[in-house]
């Protein structure tokens, strides 16, 4: 799987390049206030999700590249996991820079950092939950059928414009612990989910 990953950098770096761009773009909303830190968490992470694993699920979705890839040396678990291993990357690198465009824009201009855990690991369970159904759609079916999601994530983004304090508050006074048990969970029940889909016939 390493090679998968070496190959699909490889090809991929302006994508990924454009995807930083954009998740850096995100970040800087929080200019306005900490009223929009959800929605920072919530876009850093999917921007570069949909400039690195969209694009790649794209430039695979062809049937001979699934034909090419299937004929290499490597298992349909590979090739569905490497995505995966993608997902999780975007997700822990878009949160960084959500959070350190928030500690740098404070910083200027002069306000109190602001910081919230228990909202971060309420954003990553949502965001491994968006992209493993991504992933399945994808694998599943056919690229295609991806072109929904996007939906999930405007759907949110207003959700997140007109609620983002409240939601802030509520997930604040939420018991950490069983946060980060839940987020567990959501991590090993994509995996599962995703393994099912490897070992199926469509892939």
């Amino acid at each position: 799987m390493s090679n998968l990953i070496k190959k699909n950098f490889v090809l991929n770096k302006m994508n990924i390049l454009y995807g930083l761009l954009g998740a850096l773009i995100f970040g800087s909303i929080s200019l306005d206030g900490h009223r929009y830190y959800t929605i920072a968490l919530m876009m850093c992470p999917s921007f570069l999700f949909t400039f690195t694993v969209g694009k790649m699920c794209y430039m695979e979705d062809s049937v001979a590249s699934r034909q090419f890839l299937l004929a290499l040396p490597i298992s349909k678990k590979d090739i569905v996991h490497e995505k995966n291993f993608w997902s999780y990357f975007t997700i822990v690198l878009g949160l960084a820079i959500a959070i350190l465009s928030s500690l740098v824009v404070d910083f200027f201009l002069k306000r109190d950092f602001y910081y919230d855990i228990n909202t971060t690991v309420f954003m990553a369970i949502f965001l491994i939950i968006y992209n493993t159904v991504f992933i399945i759609l994808n694998y599943r079916f056919d690229y295609s059928k991806t072109q929904l999601t996007p939906y999930i994530l405007l759907f949110f983004m207003f959700v997140f414009f007109k609620f983002g304090s409240e939601i802030i508050t509520f997930v604040s006074s939420s018991n950490l612990i069983v946060m980060m048990a839940i987020a567990v969970l959501i991590m090993v029940a994509s995996y599962i989910l995703l393994d099912k889909v490897a070992i199926s016939d469509v892939v």
